[in-house]
């Protein structure tokens, strides 16, 4: 990343910056965000896991491995304990209305997925 950013007119601060979010961006966190952006990038990525299109892949994935619907309930509700993990108060917000759209609809889909059977 330093490499490419080096083509471009940033100051040395603003490349330490934008490399510091780049380290701890992704799924998995990698260290402590030390800026707001930083802090911003990593409650993005943790929003994205709360989403319905993620509730699809958990099913599309747990099915296509055997899980069970339960286990692959569990699975994601674990990921609703990680909503207090978030840095920013708008993210600890985002988070829970996403959580609990999240678990109402799978309260809906679990009805007819019951009655279906």
């Amino acid at each position: 990343s330093k490499k490419i950013l080096n083509n471009f007119k940033f100051s040395d601060e603003e490349i330490k910056n934008i490399l510091h979010c780049v380290l701890v961006h992704g799924l998995f966190k990698k260290g402590t965000a030390k800026t707001k952006e930083a802090e911003i990038i990593q409650d993005a990525d943790k929003l994205d896991r709360l989403s319905v299109v993620r509730i699809a892949n958990y099913f599309y994935y747990g099915g296509k491995k055997g899980r069970s619907f339960e286990d692959i309930i569990v699975t994601f509700k674990r990921e609703a304990l990680k909503t207090k993990e978030f840095n920013t108060i708008i993210g600890r917000k985002l988070a829970k209305e996403e959580m609990d759209f999240a678990l109402k609809f799978i309260d809906y889909f679990k009805k007819d997925w019951v009655q279906e059977k």
